[in-house]
């Protein structure tokens, strides 16, 4: 409610119009006054017996409209002298995200009061780029947007996991589950901004562990297997224990290679063992002789021999038969020298 305001000149001259304005037949013990009307700015005067602002209105038939604004509150009542001042609403264009759209708003208000007020009648956050300060003025057009947030909440896993204890009880390579891993839960609150519908930026608001992951827990064995016989293979490398890997460039002989059949060298190594799957021919100043060996596709095996032609990175495996040798012919191996 607007405060209210009175001038004295106007009283003054508004009682020598009392006669003038008073009507001829008033009712008996009704109390004239004069009043002083505004409407938008025109002032007029009246000599009225109306005890409150709403019995004016509707003496002086004065239809209010949405939006009609008074510095009275409608009832209140009237002295002598009193300024009644009412403010007519007046329509605008808003252009709200590009869609025109009549509106009627107050007198005197300004644009962030009007977009203030858009907000809380729509429930719509709007932005504009004119200047906020500036007053409304009957017709014009304000261009808004609206700008809007949406809070979303959302929950993802959060993995486990995985804690390995050594098992010297174990073999090598084989793994015993102790505990099974749990996957937690994150629940995300995200503030989404929209403007004109589209989105404009995302932020975190928040991040609250609902659930702790579950580390799963498992035993790795790291108990060697004995080395097997020679030419025995194993399943997996892992079950190895090896200190160095060489890939190196491989092929075959067999026993009478080393000397004719009958003779007293007949099958016997340089290092005098006796030739079978698995002993090998190597250059000593790259693999000395007696270093045990696992090679992949031919198995366990042992640096017992040397050859002439077997200089460097080469290496000959033995073989049972000449058939065998020659299909085997040459090629690249991996070989592991064992610890």
């Amino acid at each position: 409610m607007r405060k209210k305001t009175s001038f004295a000149a106007l009283i003054s001259g508004a009682a020598m119009l009392a006669a003038a304005y008073a009507p001829m037949n008033v009712a008996a013990g009704a109390q004239l006054k004069t009043i002083f009307f505004v409407e938008n700015g025109k002032s007029s005067t009246y000599v009225t017996t109306a005890e409150t602002v709403r019995d004016f209105f509707l003496e002086a038939d004065i239809t209010l409209t949405p939006k009609d604004t008074a510095n009275m509150d409608y009832d209140e009542v009237l002295d002598h002298g009193d300024v009644l001042e009412l403010d007519r609403g007046y329509y605008i264009t808003i252009v709200a995200d590009g869609e025109d759209e009549k509106i009627k708003v107050n007198r005197g208000l300004t644009v962030g009061a009007v977009v203030t007020q858009l907000r809380k009648e729509r429930d719509v956050y709007y932005t504009t780029s004119a200047s906020l300060p500036s007053f409304v003025e009957e017709g014009m057009t304000l261009e808004i947007s609206s700008f809007y947030d949406v809070i979303d909440l959302s929950r993802t896993p959060i993995p486990f996991e995985t804690e390995e204890i050594d098992a010297p009880d174990l073999p090598k390579g084989t793994i015993e589950l102790v505990q099974e891993g749990v996957e937690g839960e994150l629940e995300t609150a995200l503030k989404i901004s929209f403007r004109k519908e589209i989105e404009e930026s995302r932020e975190i608001l928040s991040e609250t562990v609902v659930h702790e992951p579950i580390p799963k827990i498992v035993r790795v064995g790291s108990k060697l297997a004995p080395a097997g016989g020679l030419g025995e293979k194993v399943e997996s490398i892992s079950e190895l224990d090896y200190s160095q890997v060489i890939v190196m460039n491989a092929t075959a002989y067999t026993a009478s290679e080393l000397a004719k059949p009958g003779s007293k060298r007949y099958g016997i190594t340089a290092s005098g063992m006796k030739v079978a799957h698995g002993v090998v021919a190597v250059d000593p100043r790259v693999i000395p002789l007696g270093t045990k060996l696992y090679i992949e596709g031919y198995g366990y095996s042992i640096a017992a021999d040397t050859g002439g032609a077997i200089k460097g990175n080469k290496i000959d495996l033995y073989m049972e038969t000449l058939q065998a040798a020659r299909q085997f012919g040459r090629r690249n191996v991996t070989v592991y020298v064992l610890k």
